[in-house]
């Protein structure tokens, strides 16, 4: 039997104007190989990143930003597959990005 080939896909969830969730994934078949899960607002002018979820370096992490210092270290956040965090990340986006925004204005 031959594998199924891989697929990059990606695409965007519009939350409302001004906030996004960018949403990538490396699949081989049904399985999610890679992804990245990368939560911007529109500010200044431009698109600023607040969350970013991936797995790039083989373990589920987070990274958070900050107005004033950008990009922090990287946790791990998730001990299931790539596929479970990745939906997890998009969901917790989803459902806490008010929250998260709000934060990273104070920051």
């Amino acid at each position: 039997m031959v594998p199924a080939p891989e697929v990059a896909r990606e695409w965007v969830d519009q939350l409302e104007p001004g906030v996004q969730v960018l949403l990538w994934t490396r699949r081989r078949g049904r399985t999610i190989l890679e992804y990245s899960v990368v939560l911007r607002v529109w500010r200044d002018g431009g698109w600023r990143t607040l969350r970013v979820f991936d797995n790039a370096h083989g373990v589920n992490e987070v990274h958070r930003y900050t107005r004033s210092e950008g990009k922090q270290p990287g946790r791990v956040w998730h001990h299931g597959t790539a596929g479970e965090a990745f939906r997890d990340a998009w969901k917790s986006l989803k459902e806490s990005y008010k929250r998260i925004e709000e934060a990273w204005l104070r920051s």
